[in-house]
């Protein structure tokens, strides 16, 4: 009767034994399998956003393209003196871009349309040899239209001109303690233009009086 309990228990240690290690093995096996499958999951997320960042940026581009082929982002600059005022003017023969709602994709919409009239912009400006640099700088940025549609010039795209601007030190920086600007618009027969005149900040009195003096001045669009 001893022989037979001691053998039960015998065979039950060992039947334990390997139940445990069996176990042990599936367990081990199982954590390798979840370890492979999280790092192809891991993989294919990876894959995923950069995919993504295309799609976006493709995206992007061809709104952006949609929208600006027909413009033809040439600037006019020179340097004027005015009432003993000197003065910085820059003419576009053209409205400015629209600040588009584009949700999760507004930032590079934006560095796309900086860029883009941005760098013909500093061109332009390096092409004058002395260009005036002002410490605490005063803007007028004036928008014509040769309809009297609306226009909301606060949903217009204007960065771009500061950071010309600060680019080439015409101004020493656009925060709030050196920067003073102002937008306004008007119809004239025949005009679709943006000027911005550019000058010392006691000076902007003269510039505004300047811009509606040389109103006629303004580039004529060619409707032919």
């Amino acid at each position: 009767m001893q022989e037979q309990e001691s053998d039960f228990f015998t065979q039950f240690e060992t039947s334990k034994s390997k139940s445990q290690t069996t176990h042990t093995k599936e367990k081990q096996e199982l954590e390798e399998e979840l370890y492979e499958i999280e790092k192809n999951i891991e993989q294919l997320e990876t894959v995923k956003a950069s995919l993504q960042r295309r799609r976006i940026k493709l995206e992007n581009e061809i709104l952006f393209l949609n929208e600006e082929t027909n413009v033809n982002r040439v600037f006019s600059c020179c340097v004027v003196s005015y009432k003993k005022a000197t003065l910085l003017t820059i003419t576009m023969p053209f409205r400015l871009p629209i600040y588009k709602k584009i949700t999760g994709k507004k930032y590079d919409y934006y560095r796309i349309l900086n860029h883009s009239y941005m760098v013909p912009m500093i061109e332009k400006l390096k092409t004058i040899h002395t260009l005036p640099k002002f410490e605490k700088v005063f803007v007028l940025i004036s928008h014509y239209t040769s309809n009297d549609v609306i226009l909301d010039t606060d949903n217009r795209f204007h960065s771009f001109i500061f950071n010309a601007l600060r680019s080439t030190k015409v101004i020493v920086d656009d925060n709030h303690s050196r920067l003073n600007y102002m937008e306004n618009g008007a119809v004239v027969d025949g005009v679709e233009a943006v000027r911005v005149v550019v000058c010392d900040v006691e000076n902007l009195l003269k510039a505004i009086d300047y811009n509606n003096v040389c109103i006629e001045n303004l580039p004529k669009v060619n409707w032919g």
